[in-house]
């Protein structure tokens, strides 16, 4: 599908906000240039990346929500190298520019996920997003550990779950 056929689609709703999604959108040799003509027609831009890949050349117009994998996901390592730089960077010359969310299987991964936005200095700077697996942790739970921790975060169901769960759960 061509970007032009792309546009003509969202077109056809009556919204302004976009989220590009779905795995790794960076992957897709012109995702950039989707990105920059949705922001040329007039759309407010949400791009979810996995973290694997640099965002340094995200416009600065679009909102980039970066996932940051757990230990318990089996893909912790996957964290781009360059994007805590990039992110600090951004979010000094547009706050609103950049979101961190960490998907959460266990207390283990709530632990490494404060530590990580500790570690780099995350803590105040941006929206911190703890969404837990939904058949893995009670999101009271998870509440409540953010509220005993005094967490700079907000907790996030992952709504697939809520509104697909057939599909969430691979039915």
């Amino acid at each position: 599908m061509s970007i032009e056929d792309i546009l003509k689609e969202i077109d056809a709703y009556p919204c302004n906000l976009v989220e590009v999604t779905g795995g790794e959108p960076l992957v897709q040799k012109e995702s950039v240039q989707l990105l920059d003509a949705l922001i040329e027609n007039g759309k407010s831009v949400l791009l979810e990346t996995n973290g694997s890949m640099s965002i340094h050349s995200v416009p600065a117009d679009v909102v980039s929500i970066v996932d940051v994998k757990c230990p318990d996901s089996g893909s912790d390592n996957t964290f781009h190298r360059n994007n805590t730089k990039e992110i600090h960077s951004r979010v000094r010359e547009n706050p609103g520019s950049c979101q961190l969310k960490f998907v959460l299987s266990s207390k283990n991964d709530y632990r490494w996920a404060g530590n990580f936005v500790i570690e780099k200095n995350f803590s105040r700077e941006l929206p911190i997003l703890f969404s837990p697996v939904h058949s893995r942790i009670v999101p009271a739970d998870l509440a409540r550990w953010i509220m005993e921790d005094g967490l700079n975060v907000r907790l996030q169901l992952q709504l697939q779950t809520t509104l697909w769960p057939d599909i969430s759960r691979g039915v």
